[in-house]
């Protein structure tokens, strides 16, 4: 490649110039500010654009450094040789109008592009290339960081593939990054989780059958509990229903009892109405046998009637004076006790006889009022049957006076009887009849009186012991209820537990399977990358010994072998070997430094480009000595693999130097 001509249109501070260029050693003389690393920058930004830098870097981009001040375009066209052919780059910088093309000048075809730089065309020229090899800027001898490594894959690649482009370090790379992206694949953060999660489960599930036996044996509680509750309800409803029965005949005998009493109230009226209105009835009025039967029947009702009362306190003082004994002698009983016992209760002495004495006391005044009120009745009978006596008699006077016998019907014997008189002794007759089937009745009732009481209702009541064991029975079942819900609820979340255990456990096998292939995977591309390093190691020792023989041979021509050979390690780091010690740039001065670097670009160029290229200085021999610079000048004259050599410089050196070589060069002032 040769440049032929450089015309910045609109670029810094040229504005529509002309720059021609010949093959071979091309001075551009410049004093400071003229503009010479403007051209030189020209040169990068026709071969590869002037990108924008964003942020804090933008001030110091190229687009930023050579745009325009004062307006107008921002454009330029570079001319060059290539291949035997010649070519022309047109570009636009200006960020409204941005464009890039490349025409062949012998056809006036444009070259077809993707890019926007000119390694599509030319393989290997990219901006990095340039930047480390063929292009040496001011107090820029030293490659770039990068240097090394892209200058190791450009050596991997031609001795492994055969083609610099073609990257065996790229390949390298790309397997650490998928050894890296495997690594980061491997679960084991995943793993260690569900084995936490697992151990913290399976202490939380300890004791499951535990729970699980206990849960069975309540459940198996509440059954026999509900079955004894259901037996207790049968029961309960048993009695409950013969109950109700024995009610309901107690209450047809109280109703047939309040019905019978009813109807001799109302005969009983009836009579007392039918003797009321007899007795307002004017005696003369009646005739005399029936002045003489109501005469008889009204004593004989009187006498009645005091039969009737003397039977009724006979009963009341059958047996009453044991009935005084029977009630007395308990309340005695319980003096006995107290005056014999009082001590044990916690009672003292004085307090346990005056309380056995007052005791007795009591039992013998309770027994004083029984008696005497048995005594008052007996008295009561006496006077009845006086009475009743009396009556007999003066009816047998009666019956005597009027010569009735004893055999005789009085009512006959009168001979009459009043309609009311037959009334009478219907309603009496009735009475009686009703009055026995009253007393009839009492004797069935009473066993029902003394069971239910005076009021009975039909509706049986549950029978309260019975009850009190089902209430009992139920409360014991509703603990062993809530007890079991508790346990089947503990049970339910340690069976979910067990089968998070068993999800996990399934997600941990295949996490192990997940990780041996990983480790499988890493365990390969380790052979790969170990296979690459041995390789690159080889070739390095073979390419190595030839970039060390060019840049020993040519360090030697510069340095008039001051020094020793130079040698390129595996990470190209430079160091001179002086016989005795190794000297790397921190022990030499800054000239000889950049000519160490000098030596290493350009046997570099030589191995890297095809084709022949350009070398670029920029003022990049200011601290070379002068016979330094002369040996360096002579030895770029006579190379054949550079087509072009273009040095920018603010001095005269150059100039002088190879004039006195007597080496032909073109030169341009600016």
């Amino acid at each position: 490649m040769i440049i032929t001509k450089l015309s910045p249109d609109d670029f810094g501070k040229f504005h529509d110039m002309e720059l021609e260029l010949k093959p071979g050693i091309n001075v551009i003389y410049g004093q400071n500010e003229s503009g010479k690393s403007t051209m030189h920058s020209f040169i990068k930004c026709m071969l590869f654009g002037a990108p924008r830098s964003r942020g804090r870097g933008a001030v110091k981009g190229d687009y930023a450094l050579f745009e325009p001040k004062e307006g107008g375009g921002f454009s330029g066209r570079m001319t060059f040789e290539y291949k035997g052919r010649t070519y022309r780059i047109n570009r636009n910088f200006s960020k409204e109008n941005t464009s890039y093309s490349l025409t062949d000048l012998d056809t006036l075809e444009e070259i077809q592009r993707t890019g926007d730089d000119i390694s599509e065309f030319i393989p290997l020229l990219t901006a990095q290339n340039y930047s480390n090899t063929i292009s040496i800027g001011q107090m820029e001898a030293a490659p770039s960081p990068s240097f090394a490594g892209d200058m190791q894959t450009m050596l991997a690649n031609m001795a492994m593939s055969g083609d610099k482009t073609i990257s065996v370090i790229d390949a390298q790379n790309r397997l650490k990054k998928l050894k890296r992206q495997i690594e980061r694949e491997i679960p084991d953060a995943e793993i260690r989780d569900i084995n936490d999660r697992i151990s913290v489960l399976r202490r939380e599930t300890v004791g499951i059958e535990e729970i699980r036996s206990r849960a069975a044996a309540a459940e198996q509680e509440k059954a026999k509990l509900t079955r004894e509750i259901d037996s207790l309800r049968a029961r309960g409803d048993k009695v409950r229903s013969y109950e109700q029965q024995d009610r309901v005949r107690a209450a047809m005998l109280i109703q047939e009892n309040n019905d019978i009493a009813r109807q001799y109230s109302e005969k009983k009226k009836e009579l007392m109405d039918i003797r009321e209105s007899m007795e307002k009835t004017s005696a003369t009025a009646m005739p005399d046998a029936e002045k003489k039967a109501d005469a008889y029947y009204g004593r004989e009702d009187k006498l009645r009637e005091i039969e009737e009362r003397t039977a009724v306190l006979k009963d009341m003082a059958q047996g009453a004076v044991l009935r005084a004994f029977a009630i007395a002698l308990p309340v005695f009983a319980v003096a006995i006790i107290v005056y014999l016992f009082g001590t044990q209760f916690g009672l003292s002495e004085d307090l346990r006889e005056y309380g056995a004495l007052a005791i007795v006391a009591f039992s013998g005044l309770l027994l004083i009022i029984l008696l005497i009120a048995a005594a008052g009745r007996k008295k009561k009978i006496r006077k009845l049957e006086h009475k009743g006596a009396k009556l007999e008699a003066q009816q047998k006077e009666f019956l005597k006076r009027n010569g009735i016998g004893s055999d005789d019907d009085p009512a006959v014997m009168f001979g009459t009887r009043s309609a009311a008189r037959e009334n009478i002794l219907r309603i009496e007759s009735e009475l009686k009849t009703l009055k026995k089937r009253y007393d009839d009745l009492q004797v069935s009732l009473a066993p029902y009186i003394e069971k239910y009481g005076d009021t009975i209702s039909i509706d049986a009541e549950p029978d309260a012991d019975i009850q009190t064991d089902i209430e009992q029975l139920q409360k014991r079942r509703q603990e062993i209820t809530r007890e079991g819900e508790q346990l089947a609820w503990q049970l339910e979340m340690m069976t979910d537990k067990k089968n998070d255990i068993a999800k996990y456990e399934a997600e941990l096998s295949e996490l192990y399977a997940k990780r041996k292939e990983a480790y499988d995977k890493i365990t390969a591309v380790s052979v790969g990358m170990d296979a690459i390093r041995e390789s690159t190691a080889v070739i390095h020792g073979s390419f190595g010994r030839e970039l060390n023989s060019r840049v020993s041979e040519l360090f030697s021509r510069i340095t008039d072998g001051s020094h020793g050979r130079l040698s390129v390690d595996e990470n190209f780091r430079i160091k001179a070997d002086d016989g005795k010690f190794f000297l790397y740039p921190e022990n030499l001065s800054a000239g000889t430094v950049d000519q160490m670097y000098f030596a290493v670009r350009v046997s570099l160029c030589e191995m890297m480009y095809k084709e022949e290229m350009p070398l670029i200085f920029d003022d990049s021999f200011a601290l070379y000595d002068d016979r330094r610079l002369w040996n360096t000048l002579f030895w770029l004259s006579r190379q054949d693999f550079y087509s072009q050599v273009i040095i920018f410089t603010c001095h005269r050196r150059e100039e002088e130097a190879l004039e006195s070589i007597g080496v032909p060069f073109n030169y341009v002032e600016l």
